[in-house]
């Protein structure tokens, strides 16, 4: 008894590593964010970008460290030759970064023509001024780049927008929504990069 007790404990001690070893995880961290939106909209953008990459299960760093890195190494090198792309990988890899996500959030306003009312209006022999049958839509992008730290290559890009018309028929996808489809479509590729290093 006490050496059935013994061999089976051999093999689960044996075995502890096999089941609880895991990938190391990866880090990822955002970059100051670009783009032509209002910076104090920009922020609810980036945040739920943060936190899309967060739900699929990897770890993100701090970026107003990474920011405040980046400026440290872009101040020290000044008097260098080197360009802002050096410093900020420099700061990467001094956090301990795996991948950098560069987030572009663009947003514009453009007139259309709303044809589905003039014809309506055209039938019932009732046309506006044309001013009346103008639409002011309102789109958001959000562009994403991954960068792998190592070797300072772009290994995945994707973006998403959202569309609608300013103050009417419905709202826009939240800042979570728009993030979550981005980061959907960017996965994809970061996964088969992470599959071709193992």
């Amino acid at each position: 008894m006490f050496k059935k007790f013994l061999i089976t404990s051999f093999i689960l001690i044996a075995n502890i590593p096999f089941v609880y070893s895991k990938d190391e995880p990866i880090t990822f961290a955002c970059l100051p964010p670009e783009g032509t939106m209002d910076a104090k909209e920009m922020v609810s953008y980036i945040s739920s970008v943060e936190g899309a990459f967060f739900k699929e299960g990897l770890n993100v760093a701090d970026r107003k460290r990474l920011e405040r890195l980046i400026k440290e190494m872009e101040s020290q090198e000044a008097s260098d030759t080197d360009d802002e792309t050096d410093a900020t990988i420099k700061a990467g890899k001094a956090m301990k970064v795996d991948y950098l996500i560069g987030v572009t959030i663009d947003n514009w306003e453009e007139e259309k023509l709303d044809t589905y009312s003039m014809n309506r209006d055209r039938k019932k022999d009732v046309l506006k001024l044309k001013e009346e049958y103008i639409l002011i839509y309102e789109t958001v992008r959000i562009n994403i780049r991954v960068i792998e730290v190592e070797t300072s290559m772009v290994i995945a890009q994707g973006s998403a927008e959202d569309s609608s018309v300013k103050t009417r028929f419905r709202k826009m996808d939240t800042p979570d929504k728009l993030a979550k489809k981005v980061v959907n479509k960017v996965m994809k590729d970061v996964k088969k990069q992470l599959r071709k290093k193992k």
